[in-house]
Protein backbone atom coordinates (compact mmCIF):
# COMPACT_ATOMS: atom_id res chain seq x y z
CA UNK A 1 0.00 0.00 0.00
CA UNK A 2 1.38 3.40 -0.96
CA UNK A 3 1.68 6.20 1.57
CA UNK A 4 -0.42 8.41 -0.71
CA UNK A 5 -3.27 5.88 -0.65
CA UNK A 6 -3.08 5.59 3.15
CA UNK A 7 -3.12 9.39 3.54
CA UNK A 8 -6.16 9.63 1.26
CA UNK A 9 -8.02 7.02 3.32
CA UNK A 10 -7.15 8.29 6.80
CA UNK A 11 -10.54 9.88 7.45
CA UNK A 12 -12.21 6.60 6.54
CA UNK A 13 -9.76 4.64 8.69
CA UNK A 14 -10.45 6.92 11.67
CA UNK A 15 -14.18 6.25 11.35
CA UNK A 16 -13.60 2.51 10.96
CA UNK A 17 -11.25 2.41 13.95
CA UNK A 18 -13.78 3.95 16.32
CA UNK A 19 -16.67 1.93 14.88
CA UNK A 20 -14.91 -1.43 15.15
CA UNK A 21 -13.61 -0.63 18.63
CA UNK A 22 -17.14 0.16 19.81
CA UNK A 23 -18.58 -2.99 18.23
CA UNK A 24 -15.82 -5.20 19.64
CA UNK A 25 -16.12 -3.67 23.11
CA UNK A 26 -19.87 -4.24 23.12
CA UNK A 27 -19.28 -7.90 22.19
CA UNK A 28 -16.62 -8.28 24.90
CA UNK A 29 -18.95 -6.83 27.49
CA UNK A 30 -21.67 -9.36 26.64
CA UNK A 31 -19.31 -12.35 26.48
CA UNK A 32 -17.58 -11.49 29.77
CA UNK A 33 -20.87 -10.75 31.56
CA UNK A 34 -22.27 -14.16 30.59
CA UNK A 35 -19.06 -15.86 31.75
CA UNK A 36 -19.14 -14.15 35.13
CA UNK A 37 -22.84 -14.93 35.58
CA UNK A 38 -22.83 -18.55 34.41
CA UNK A 39 -19.22 -19.72 34.32
CA UNK A 40 -19.60 -20.46 30.60
CA UNK A 41 -17.55 -18.57 28.03
CA UNK A 42 -18.54 -18.47 24.36
CA UNK A 43 -15.58 -19.91 22.46
CA UNK A 44 -17.31 -19.62 19.09
CA UNK A 45 -18.06 -15.93 19.63
CA UNK A 46 -14.43 -15.31 20.57
CA UNK A 47 -13.23 -17.23 17.52
CA UNK A 48 -15.53 -15.15 15.33
CA UNK A 49 -14.17 -11.95 16.89
CA UNK A 50 -10.56 -12.86 16.24
CA UNK A 51 -10.90 -14.85 13.02
CA UNK A 52 -7.93 -16.20 11.07
CA UNK A 53 -5.45 -15.08 8.44
CA UNK A 54 -7.81 -16.19 5.66
CA UNK A 55 -10.98 -14.94 7.37
CA UNK A 56 -10.18 -12.02 9.64
CA UNK A 57 -12.61 -11.25 12.42
CA UNK A 58 -13.68 -7.85 13.71
CA UNK A 59 -10.84 -7.63 16.22
CA UNK A 60 -8.22 -8.63 13.65
CA UNK A 61 -9.51 -5.95 11.24
CA UNK A 62 -9.43 -3.42 14.07
CA UNK A 63 -5.77 -4.23 14.70
CA UNK A 64 -4.94 -3.91 11.01
CA UNK A 65 -6.76 -0.58 10.68
CA UNK A 66 -4.94 0.68 13.74
CA UNK A 67 -1.58 -0.16 12.20
CA UNK A 68 -2.49 1.62 8.96
CA UNK A 69 -3.78 4.75 10.67
CA UNK A 70 -1.56 5.10 13.71
CA UNK A 71 1.86 3.70 12.83
CA UNK A 72 3.91 6.56 11.43
CA UNK A 73 6.79 5.66 9.16
CA UNK A 74 8.62 8.96 9.56
CA UNK A 75 9.99 10.79 12.59
CA UNK A 76 7.35 13.40 13.52
CA UNK A 77 8.14 17.08 13.73
CA UNK A 78 8.67 18.27 17.33
CA UNK A 79 5.30 20.03 17.51
CA UNK A 80 3.55 16.76 16.62
CA UNK A 81 5.63 14.49 18.86
CA UNK A 82 2.93 14.15 21.52
CA UNK A 83 0.30 13.22 18.92
CA UNK A 84 2.64 10.57 17.52
CA UNK A 85 3.24 9.09 20.98
CA UNK A 86 -0.49 8.98 21.74
CA UNK A 87 -1.11 7.33 18.37
CA UNK A 88 1.52 4.71 19.21
CA UNK A 89 0.00 4.10 22.64
CA UNK A 90 -3.46 3.50 21.18
CA UNK A 91 -2.03 1.27 18.46
CA UNK A 92 -0.14 -0.73 21.09
CA UNK A 93 -3.25 -1.01 23.27
CA UNK A 94 -5.46 -2.26 20.44
CA UNK A 95 -2.83 -4.79 19.40
CA UNK A 96 -2.51 -5.92 23.03
CA UNK A 97 -6.27 -6.49 23.24
CA UNK A 98 -6.18 -8.65 20.11
CA UNK A 99 -3.41 -10.91 21.39
CA UNK A 100 -4.94 -11.10 24.88
CA UNK A 101 -8.29 -12.15 23.40
CA UNK A 102 -6.51 -14.85 21.37
CA UNK A 103 -5.26 -16.23 24.71
CA UNK A 104 -8.77 -15.97 26.18
CA UNK A 105 -10.10 -17.83 23.14
CA UNK A 106 -7.69 -20.72 23.69
CA UNK A 107 -8.40 -20.82 27.42
CA UNK A 108 -12.12 -20.79 26.58
CA UNK A 109 -11.63 -23.80 24.30
CA UNK A 110 -9.96 -25.70 27.14
CA UNK A 111 -12.61 -24.53 29.61
CA UNK A 112 -15.53 -25.57 27.43
CA UNK A 113 -14.11 -28.85 26.13
CA UNK A 114 -11.63 -30.28 28.63
CA UNK A 115 -13.21 -29.25 31.94
CA UNK A 116 -16.51 -31.15 31.39
CA UNK A 117 -14.63 -34.31 30.39
CA UNK A 118 -12.44 -34.27 33.51
CA UNK A 119 -15.44 -33.46 35.71
CA UNK A 120 -17.28 -36.49 34.33
CA UNK A 121 -14.19 -38.58 34.97
CA UNK A 122 -14.09 -37.37 38.59
CA UNK A 123 -17.54 -38.85 39.21
CA UNK A 124 -16.50 -42.32 38.12
CA UNK A 125 -15.03 -44.98 40.42
CA UNK A 126 -11.28 -44.64 40.03
CA UNK A 127 -8.25 -46.47 41.26
CA UNK A 128 -5.84 -44.64 43.53
CA UNK A 129 -3.43 -44.14 40.63
CA UNK A 130 -6.20 -42.81 38.37
CA UNK A 131 -7.48 -40.50 41.10
CA UNK A 132 -3.98 -39.11 41.60
CA UNK A 133 -3.69 -38.12 37.94
CA UNK A 134 -7.25 -36.82 37.65
CA UNK A 135 -6.77 -34.61 40.72
CA UNK A 136 -3.60 -33.23 39.18
CA UNK A 137 -5.49 -32.42 35.97
CA UNK A 138 -8.28 -30.72 37.93
CA UNK A 139 -5.67 -28.52 39.59
CA UNK A 140 -4.33 -27.45 36.18
CA UNK A 141 -7.84 -26.69 34.92
CA UNK A 142 -8.37 -24.54 37.99
CA UNK A 143 -5.33 -22.56 36.94
CA UNK A 144 -6.95 -22.10 33.52
CA UNK A 145 -9.97 -20.50 35.20
CA UNK A 146 -7.64 -18.20 37.10
CA UNK A 147 -5.88 -17.30 33.85
CA UNK A 148 -9.21 -16.45 32.25
CA UNK A 149 -10.10 -14.11 35.10
CA UNK A 150 -6.73 -12.34 34.86
CA UNK A 151 -6.91 -12.05 31.07
CA UNK A 152 -10.44 -10.64 31.17
CA UNK A 153 -9.36 -8.10 33.79
CA UNK A 154 -6.42 -7.04 31.60
CA UNK A 155 -8.64 -6.60 28.53
CA UNK A 156 -11.08 -4.47 30.53
CA UNK A 157 -8.26 -2.32 31.83
CA UNK A 158 -6.79 -1.78 28.36
CA UNK A 159 -10.25 -0.99 26.95
CA UNK A 160 -10.57 1.73 29.60
CA UNK A 161 -7.19 3.11 28.51
CA UNK A 162 -8.33 3.09 24.88
CA UNK A 163 -11.49 4.99 25.78
CA UNK A 164 -9.34 7.64 27.45
CA UNK A 165 -6.93 7.80 24.48
CA UNK A 166 -9.42 7.89 21.62
CA UNK A 167 -10.50 11.54 22.05
CA UNK A 168 -6.90 12.77 21.88
CA UNK A 169 -6.01 10.57 18.91
CA UNK A 170 -9.15 11.45 16.93
CA UNK A 171 -9.07 15.20 17.50
CA UNK A 172 -6.97 15.67 14.36
CA UNK A 173 -10.00 14.32 12.44
CA UNK A 174 -12.44 16.82 13.94
CA UNK A 175 -13.31 18.07 10.44
CA UNK A 176 -14.09 14.58 9.08
CA UNK A 177 -17.63 14.23 7.79
CA UNK A 178 -17.36 10.44 7.97
CA UNK A 179 -16.38 10.48 11.64
CA UNK A 180 -19.09 13.01 12.52
CA UNK A 181 -21.69 10.98 10.65
CA UNK A 182 -20.76 7.86 12.60
CA UNK A 183 -20.86 9.74 15.92
CA UNK A 184 -24.33 11.05 15.06
CA UNK A 185 -25.82 7.94 13.43
CA UNK A 186 -24.44 5.52 16.04
CA UNK A 187 -24.68 7.80 19.05
CA UNK A 188 -26.33 5.13 21.22
CA UNK A 189 -23.51 2.65 20.52
CA UNK A 190 -20.78 5.19 21.26
CA UNK A 191 -22.52 6.29 24.46
CA UNK A 192 -22.92 2.67 25.55
CA UNK A 193 -19.20 2.01 25.14
CA UNK A 194 -17.78 5.35 26.30
CA UNK A 195 -20.23 6.02 29.13
CA UNK A 196 -19.32 9.20 30.96
CA UNK A 197 -16.36 9.66 28.61
CA UNK A 198 -18.72 10.27 25.66
CA UNK A 199 -19.07 13.92 26.62
CA UNK A 200 -15.27 14.15 26.90
CA UNK A 201 -14.91 12.66 23.41
CA UNK A 202 -17.21 15.29 21.88
CA UNK A 203 -15.63 18.11 23.88
CA UNK A 204 -12.06 17.27 22.87
CA UNK A 205 -12.96 16.71 19.21
CA UNK A 206 -15.07 19.83 18.72
CA UNK A 207 -13.95 22.02 21.63
CA UNK A 208 -16.26 25.05 21.93
CA UNK A 209 -18.09 24.30 18.67
CA UNK A 210 -20.12 21.13 19.39
CA UNK A 211 -22.54 22.04 16.60
CA UNK A 212 -19.84 21.05 14.11
CA UNK A 213 -20.41 17.38 14.90
CA UNK A 214 -24.02 17.61 13.71
CA UNK A 215 -23.28 20.05 10.89
CA UNK A 216 -20.66 17.75 9.38
CA UNK A 217 -22.97 14.77 9.83
CA UNK A 218 -25.80 16.67 8.12
CA UNK A 219 -23.56 17.54 5.19
CA UNK A 220 -22.43 13.94 4.75
CA UNK A 221 -25.97 12.59 4.97
CA UNK A 222 -27.30 15.22 2.55
CA UNK A 223 -24.57 14.43 0.06
CA UNK A 224 -25.52 10.76 0.29
CA UNK A 225 -29.19 11.53 -0.26
CA UNK A 226 -30.29 10.56 3.27
CA UNK A 227 -32.64 13.51 3.69
CA UNK A 228 -34.49 12.66 6.91
CA UNK A 229 -31.34 11.87 8.93
CA UNK A 230 -29.67 14.94 7.39
CA UNK A 231 -32.50 17.16 8.62
CA UNK A 232 -32.34 15.54 12.05
CA UNK A 233 -28.61 16.20 12.29
CA UNK A 234 -29.08 19.79 11.12
CA UNK A 235 -31.79 20.30 13.75
CA UNK A 236 -29.31 19.19 16.44
CA UNK A 237 -26.77 21.72 15.13
CA UNK A 238 -29.40 24.48 15.06
CA UNK A 239 -30.45 23.67 18.62
CA UNK A 240 -26.87 24.16 19.80
CA UNK A 241 -25.83 27.21 17.74
CA UNK A 242 -28.61 28.65 15.56
CA UNK A 243 -26.52 31.78 14.96
CA UNK A 244 -23.56 29.86 13.51
CA UNK A 245 -23.04 31.04 9.90
CA UNK A 246 -22.08 27.55 8.72
CA UNK A 247 -25.24 26.09 10.24
CA UNK A 248 -27.34 28.80 8.62
CA UNK A 249 -25.63 28.17 5.29
CA UNK A 250 -26.36 24.45 5.48
CA UNK A 251 -29.99 25.15 6.39
CA UNK A 252 -30.34 27.39 3.35
CA UNK A 253 -28.68 24.84 1.08
CA UNK A 254 -30.92 22.07 2.34
CA UNK A 255 -34.02 24.24 1.91
CA UNK A 256 -33.06 25.00 -1.69
CA UNK A 257 -32.49 21.33 -2.44
CA UNK A 258 -35.80 20.37 -0.87
CA UNK A 259 -37.54 22.96 -3.04
CA UNK A 260 -35.77 21.69 -6.13
CA UNK A 261 -36.03 17.93 -5.56
CA UNK A 262 -39.39 16.37 -4.54
CA UNK A 263 -37.56 13.31 -3.21
CA UNK A 264 -35.80 15.51 -0.67
CA UNK A 265 -39.13 16.88 0.59
CA UNK A 266 -40.44 13.33 1.03
CA UNK A 267 -37.32 12.25 2.88
CA UNK A 268 -36.49 9.63 0.28
CA UNK A 269 -33.01 8.55 -0.74
CA UNK A 270 -31.94 10.50 -3.81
Amino acid sequence: MSRAWIRAKKSEFARDLLRDFCLATRDFTEIFAVYEATGSIDYLALRQLTGSVMNKGLLWRLKDTSHLLLRGSATPQPQFAEDARLDSLLDWALGYIFHEVVKIREDAHQHENYVPWVQRLQDQPLTALERQHVDSMVDVLGQTRESLAREIARVRRIIAECIALFPHVLRKYHDSQLLARFLFSQEDLVQEVFGEQHAVLVEILYEDEPQLLYLLAAQSLRQGGWWDPARQALARAQALRPECPLVQEEASRMARMCAKHPAARRGAIA
